[in-house]
C-alpha cells in the first residue's frame, strides 16, 4: 500500500510540476491573441522591455503620426526577452525596435557581463528577423529604489553602450 501511495504522490507531483509555465508565458499569450484581433501594422516602432515601456500607456502621445506597437511586459529581464525571443520578434515587421531592459537582470543578481551576454544574444535573434532595421537600447535608469545597484547598472549601460555602438543599424 506505501508503494502505491508513494507512485501516486509522485504522479500527482510530476503532473503538477509538468504543467507550470514558465514566467510571462501568460503575457506572451496575450500578446498572441492581441496579433490575432488586431494584425500589427507593418512599418511600426516595436518596443521591448520591462515595466517603464509597460506604464508608458500614453506612448502615442509623444510620437503622433507614429504607430507603436508595444510588447513589453513587467517585470521582464534581458533572460525573458531571449527566451521569448521568437514570439516577440517573428510576428512583427517593424521599421525600428527600441529596448528598455536590463534592470531587473542586476535586480535579480546578473552581474554586468552577464548583462551584456544577454543583451548580445537578443540582439543576435533580432539579427535573425530584422537584419537591417535600426535598434535602440535606453540605457537603465537609476532609480532611487534601486540605488545599492547604480555602479552594475552603470558598468552594464557602458558595456552595452559600446558593444551597440560597432553594430551596424
Amino acid at each position: 500500500m506505501k508503494k502505491i501511495f508513494s507512485f501516486l504522490l509522485v504522479f500527482v507531483f510530476l503532473i503538477n510540476f509538468a504543467q507550470e509555465k514558465p514566467a510571462f508565458w501568460k503575457e506572451i499569450q496575450e500578446f498572441k491573441q492581441i496579433n490575432k484581433d488586431h494584425p500589427p501594422q507593418k512599418e511600426s516602432i516595436l518596443l521591448l522591455g520591462s515595466s517603464s515601456f509597460t506604464m508608458w500607456t500614453d506612448v502615442n502621445d509623444y510620437f503622433p503620426g507614429k504607430t507603436i506597437v508595444n510588447r513589453a511586459f513587467g517585470g521582464s529581464s534581458l533572460f525573458d526577452l531571449n527566451l521569448y525571443s521568437k514570439e516577440l520578434l517573428q510576428p512583427y515587421q517593424p521599421k525600428q525596435i527600441v529596448i528598455y531592459c536590463g534592470e531587473n537582470d542586476i535586480a535579480n543578481n546578473a552581474k554586468p557581463k552577464a548583462v551584456l551576454n544577454r543583451f548580445k544574444n537578443f540582439y543576435k535573434e533580432i539579427r535573425k528577423y530584422h537584419p537591417e532595421i535600426p535598434v535602440e537600447y535606453v540605457s537603465m535608469k537609476y532609480s532611487p529604489s534601486r540605488e545599492k545597484l547604480w555602479p552594475q547598472m552603470k558598468q552594464a549601460n557602458a558595456m552595452i553602450q559600446k558593444y551597440i555602438s560597432k553594430q551596424k543599424n
